[in-house]
């Protein structure tokens, strides 16, 4: 007689899905599902998906649209992360060389040392953007006035006087 009592126990009421709301299901995976009035969305692929079904959220996100999707964002993600970091390390290589150049300008180091082969073997080896720094003659062309015209503009700033 008690193997039919147990058979008639009232299951666990936190494991029954109609306790579940579609606000509990977003907020045990908020990078991917989102709730809005009262229904779950893919956050992902902006569809509807039945929260009262565990199982039905877990085939959608083993489905392959919503894969395809996630990649297509994710390779989107990646792109915009590469361009960031090409905009940096360009800044950087600007950076190398403006203070290269003022470097020369105050040792009264002529720019064409710059071209020295044990010099640019120095710079590739111990210097961080050293291979950055280009020729004398790109130095002069694309880059002194610029560092030129900053350093004029310090030089005015501080002492006051238009030149």
């Amino acid at each position: 007689m008690d193997k039919f009592l147990t058979k008639n126990k009232v299951k666990d009421r936190s494991k029954c899905a109609v306790n579940v709301s579609a606000k509990n299901r977003a907020r045990s995976m908020p990078q991917v599902l989102h709730e809005d009035d009262g229904i779950l969305f893919c956050s992902i692929c902006n569809v509807s998906i039945d929260h009262t079904c565990k199982s039905t959220i877990d085939n959608h996100l083993k489905s392959k649209s919503h894969l395809k999707r996630k990649h297509e964002i994710d390779s989107e993600q990646s792109t915009k992360k590469s361009l960031a970091s090409g905009s940096a390390a360009k800044q950087s290589r600007v950076e190398v060389i403006t203070d290269w150049i003022k470097a020369c300008t105050v040792a009264d180091i002529p720019l064409e040392k710059s071209d020295n082969p044990a010099l640019r073997e120095f710079f590739h080896k111990h210097v961080k953007n050293g291979g950055a720094i280009p020729q004398s003659s790109q130095l002069r062309d694309s880059y002194f006035s610029d560092v030129y015209e900053n350093e004029r503009t310090l030089v005015k700033q501080k002492t006051g006087h238009h030149c």
